[in-house]
């Protein structure tokens, strides 16, 4: 019954797992290396004072989502004062966002019901960086409605601080948190 079992062990599957395991070591190395981003990450995407424009011709300008969750120009948040400190957004109107921008901005303020309860008001962990540094819980994030789409697409508000119904401070998002701007007339 001994020799059974060590006859078995130097037979046929004993050449199949010397092969197919290193293969498999280096199929894992290899998917965990696809797996990397490829640029560095601590990098900002928008350079201070370029213009969209500028953006579009480097071929790094990324818009919003408009209906259906395409990109449009439109959703592009209208974007106010020609200078933010380092580290903050620059600044833009609640009453220049869309429309379903400012009807999120409403529902916050009254402490929902919200469209996604799953997602909305949940912590948004700013692991980009683009926004100023606080601790984690600090803010939360909330869907932006985008009309056709039939996901959550990519426009988010997030606030700041505590009260949740009264944080003060605010941002939008049009491009899934590649770029921010505060909201000023909550």
């Amino acid at each position: 019954m001994g020799d059974r079992q060590f006859s078995m062990s130097r037979g046929p599957w004993a050449a199949a797992r010397k092969i197919w395991a290193p293969l498999l070591v280096v199929l894992a190395i290899a998917v965990v290396l696809i797996a990397q981003p490829w640029k560095d990450s601590s990098a900002p995407l928008v350079q201070p004072g370029s213009t969209a424009s500028s953006r579009a011709a480097a071929g790094s300008a990324r818009s919003s989502t408009g209906a259906a969750g395409k990109p449009s120009a439109s959703d592009a948040p209208g974007r106010t004062g020609s200078s933010a400190a380092p580290g903050e957004p620059k600044s833009c109107e609640l009453a220049s966002l869309p429309e379903e921008a400012r009807r999120t901005a409403e529902l916050i303020r009254a402490g929902g019901p919200f469209p996604h309860p799953r997602n909305d008001g949940v912590t948004f962990g700013n692991h980009e960086g683009r926004l100023p540094a606080h601790p984690r819980g600090y803010y939360r994030e909330y869907t932006v409605p985008t009309p056709g789409a039939k996901h959550r697409a990519q426009r988010r508000i997030v606030t700041g601080g505590d009260p949740a119904t009264a944080p003060p401070q605010w941002y939008y998002t049009g491009d899934h948190y590649d770029s921010f701007c505060r909201i000023t007339g909550v």
